[in-house]
């Protein structure tokens, strides 16, 4: 059942219903028909947002899916994330990970990494991705046949398909561990949005679009969607 509160329409999941997702989202993945988990063609659709307002991507506090990619051992890696705080009005950010995620150990090296958003309708594919660690898998994302691309070249990280709305390319200016995290101060190079949830001003979805809203994190397993 969907809840409104404050603007957001707010899904309950219970450990019943998390776990059927899971289950789920686990068995539509082997529909993909790409045995590298990767697909050439870019979504339709896109424009590049100007740099003076790419951190607005970030305004609401998206959950995001982090892709990373090492081009000289070609492994690559995906996580979700949903600790990231814009820093200022010149595309710079702040972003918290565990310093236990295996992502941590590609970043380290490449301090470049790129951010796509998902909707309402990646919910099962969030879940799989969160529930399932790079550390014990060679390449997660083929594992998971997670559908990826390349919009900003084959040498840096691919960005997600699925219903993601929003891509951006991303790079770690400063990294300093507290807390048992990692502090990363981050800057987006650039940033690409579906035309259905951009209004020349601000991120998210146009009505008339009817597409599906992006999500942000309450805690304990539950979303909330972002709609105006």
């Amino acid at each position: 059942m969907l809840k409104q509160k404050r603007g957001f329409f707010v899904q309950g999941n219970s450990m019943t219903t998390r776990t059927a997702e899971f289950q789920s989202a686990m068995a539509s993945f082997t529909e993909f028909d790409n045995t590298d988990a990767t697909i050439k063609q870019a979504p339709p659709s896109l424009l590049e947002i100007p740099h003076e307002v790419k951190i607005r991507l970030l305004y609401t506090n998206p959950v995001c899916l982090l892709t990373t990619f090492d081009p000289l051992t070609r492994e690559r890696n995906i996580m979700t994330i949903s600790w990231v705080t814009p820093l200022s009005n010149r595309a710079a950010f702040l972003a918290s990970m565990n310093t236990r995620r295996y992502s941590t150990t590609l970043l380290q090296r490449t301090r470049r990494f790129v951010l796509s958003i998902p909707t309402k309708d990646d919910i099962p594919m969030v879940l799989a991705i969160g529930r399932c660690t790079g550390a014990k898998i060679s390449d997660k994302i083929g594992h998971l046949n997670v559908p990826v691309w390349h919009p900003f070249g084959t040498e840096v990280a691919p960005a997600v398909l699925g219903g993601c709305c929003a891509f951006l390319s991303c790079v770690v200016e400063h990294l300093e561990e507290v807390d048992g995290h990692f502090i990363l101060r981050c800057r987006i190079e650039r940033a690409l949005v579906h035309d259905a949830y951009w209004n020349g001003k601000h991120f998210v979805a146009k009505k008339e679009k009817a597409v599906a809203p992006y999500l942000t994190f309450l805690g304990g397993g539950e979303f909330a969607f972002v709609e105006k």
